[in-house]
């Protein structure tokens, strides 16, 4: 919905508080007669609808924003993982102790596509079996002859 579409629902809402029919209003202004019954009864933009239901405020999703970008600078792995629990934990900050949606993260992602994720890869098994201590003293015993 444009910013003009929702001066007009509320210029028609105006109109009709002022003495105009919804019907009037609704052709005058270009909009259905159900949306101003319904803004005239208290319901809300879509837009307002859906800042009722973020999460994170908008500085507090700006700082998560900037500590991922400092994490990746700095070369460290940025998991989904890791952002959902340092979102979870921001939130706790302000006394909101429940954890985040299970889709929250990806419509994190798409709004704020500076920041990129990496997918953690485990040790290969051949690798982790030669991580032992008999195989490194006989690492470096083979490099002091």
């Amino acid at each position: 919905m444009t910013l003009m579409h929702e001066d007009n629902i509320q210029s028609a809402v105006d109109a009709v508080r002022g003495g105009a029919k919804q019907r009037t209003a609704a052709e005058y202004y270009d909009v259905r007669q159900s949306t101003i019954s319904g803004r005239l009864h208290g319901a809300v933009s879509k837009k307002e609808a859906k800042l009722a239901s973020i999460r994170l405020s908008p500085e507090e999703e700006r700082f998560l924003v900037e500590w991922c970008l400092y994490e990746e600078a700095a070369g460290r792995l940025l998991s989904k993982a890791r952002i959902k629990r340092i979102g979870e934990m921001v939130l706790k900050e302000v006394g909101d102790l429940k954890p985040l949606g299970a889709r929250w993260l990806d419509r994190f992602l798409q709004r704020h596509t500076r920041i990129k994720t990496k997918k953690g890869l485990l040790l290969d098994v051949e690798r982790k079996r030669g991580s032992t201590r008999a195989a490194y003293n006989d690492f470096y015993a083979r490099l002091r002859h």
